[in-house]
This record gives structure tokens, sequence and C-alpha cells, in this order.
């Protein structure tokens, strides 16, 4: 239980979210060090707090509001992703130990994510821990709360140069071999005898203005799945379907508003397992509301 400010709005809320998550003791820490070095969450509530100290257009009577911009959005969809995990208690101490460092959160950050979406889809979600497990699996189950259908989720998130504690300048190129890979590493995760669903982190910044199969990113992933092996009905492909996400809010600039989220939800004529369409359209209504966080 905490106890808050009546005033404080939710967002703000939210914002108190990340850092008890990630500790007192971890901020403090973070706040000692250089600039430079700080983790990205340190340096988007940063942000934040500048973002307060703007005075808004209309101060003539409250309640006072002002637009996000991309970093700070992306500081407020984590807090309300560890809010919902956290509110049904499904967030272990090694999800929040990789979020915690540098070189780990960018996959950490996503399968949280991932997490999210399927509990606001309906699901429990229970995350595998790796430590101790000779043989291979996927980041998490889920588990759906009226049908009781079981699915093993697979989350994989594209590092890019320049992106999230990823040095050198941004670069995009050979992304379609990228995505390829990524794919790839999550089939050898598939289970036995349970619906699998890869979800794959493009990491891109937002194309706004195309229709999703003239977006980039999508003739890259067509591009994959034609070059991946040929499915048949002997031979089904090891997914129920492919979820490729692209919650691009951190490219945005300071001064730039939000960029809306880019998502596409690709199921195989052959899966080895398929899952039912209306639990498919439920997730497709999630992903869809994903920049949609209740004040």
């Amino acid at each position: 239980m905490h106890y808050r400010p009546p005033e404080e709005t939710f967002h703000e809320f939210l914002i108190s979210v990340v850092q008890w998550t990630f500790g007192e003791t971890w901020w403090k820490h973070q706040i000692r060090m250089p600039e430079k070095d700080r983790h990205i969450i340190v340096k988007w509530k940063y942000l934040f707090a500048a973002l307060t100290k703007v005075p808004p257009k209309d101060a003539s009577r409250p309640p006072y509001a002002t637009p996000a911009n991309g970093p700070v959005w992306a500081l407020l969809s984590l807090g309300y992703d560890l809010f919902c995990l956290q509110a049904k208690n499904k967030l272990p101490e090694f999800i929040v130990e990789r979020l915690r460092k540098n070189l780990s959160f960018q996959g950490a950050r996503y399968e949280v994510a991932a997490a999210a979406i399927m509990m606001r889809s309906g699901f429990d979600v229970r995350f595998l821990d790796g430590t101790g497990m000779s043989e291979k699996h996927c980041e998490f189950i889920a588990t759906h709360r009226t049908q009781r259908i079981q699915i093993e989720v697979e989350a994989k998130s594209r590092k890019r140069p320049g992106s999230v504690h990823e040095p050198r300048s941004f670069s995009q190129s050979e992304d379609a071999r990228g995505l390829e890979n990524l794919v790839r590493q999550a089939k050898k995760q598939r289970p036995n005898g349970f619906p699998f669903l890869i979800f794959v982190d493009l990491n891109l910044p937002a194309s706004p203005g195309l229709k999703v199969e003239d977006r980039p990113w999508m003739r890259d992933a067509k591009l994959v799945i034609d070059r991946l092996s040929p499915a048949s009905a002997e031979s089904p492909d090891p997914f129920s379907a492919l979820v490729l996400t692209n919650f691009s809010f951190r490219y945005g600039l300071a001064d730039e508003a939000v960029p809306k989220p880019e998502w596409g939800v690709i199921v195989p004529k052959y899966p080895f397992l398929p899952l039912d369409q209306r639990l498919i359209d439920v997730l497709m209504e999630t992903l869809d509301r994903y920049s949609s966080i209740p004040n």
C-alpha cells in the first residue's frame, strides 16, 4: 500500500510506480552517476520533470494539462505495464533485475510489454526463469482466465545501433535479415503441445501517414516469411501467430507529440496449433489500444 497526495494524477502515480519498482537505492546511485552513463529511464524522468514545469496554455482554471512527448510517454507506458503486472503479483524479481541493467533493459522491457498486453487481453501470465533450466523454454506462459487455454509466448526485441543503450548512430540497414534471425531464434523455443505466440519488437521510428501494408517494416516482415522454410499441412509453422510491434515512443523528440504505435499480426496458413480467431481479435484490440493510458 502506498499513501499518495490526493491531488496526484494517475499519470504521476505511474511515474512513482517506475521508481518504486527499480528501488530507492538504485535510483540514488543513478542520480550520482554522470548524465551520459545514466539509465535511460532516469533520462526520461528528467524530461518528465521538465515537462511539468512548462506553464499550461490555459492557466485560468484547473485541471491543467499539457501534451506528452515521446520519451515521457515511453516512461508512462512502462509504468502502466509494470502497474498491470504488479496488480496481479506477476512481476518476478529476476525481470526487475534485468530492467535495472543497461544492456538487458531493452529485452526485459519488451517482455514486460508483451506480458502486459496478454494480461489486458484476458490472460494470466507466469514468467519462466532460465536459471537452472536445461531445456529450451519461452519467456512466459499465458493462461486464459475463462477458457483456460494455455499459450506459450516468446518475445524478441531488435537491437539497433544508436537505440536504447546501444553505441554508434542509428541504423536500419539489413533489417529483413535481422528480423529473420529473431524469428528463427524464437522458433527454436517452440513448446510441445501448446499454441505458440512470437512477439517481435521492430524498434524503429514511426512511419506515420502510411498504410500498414506500405510501411517498410511490413514489407520486411513479408520478405522474412517468404525466406523461412515453406510450411504445409505435413510440415506446419511452429507458431500460431507472429505479433510485430513498433511502439516507438522513445524515438520521439522532446518537442514532438507522441508517435502512434504500429503493429501487425501474421497468422500462418498452416500453424502447428491454431488459435481461436476470437482470441486473436481480442489481442489485436489490445494492441490497438497500447498507446492509451487511463487517466
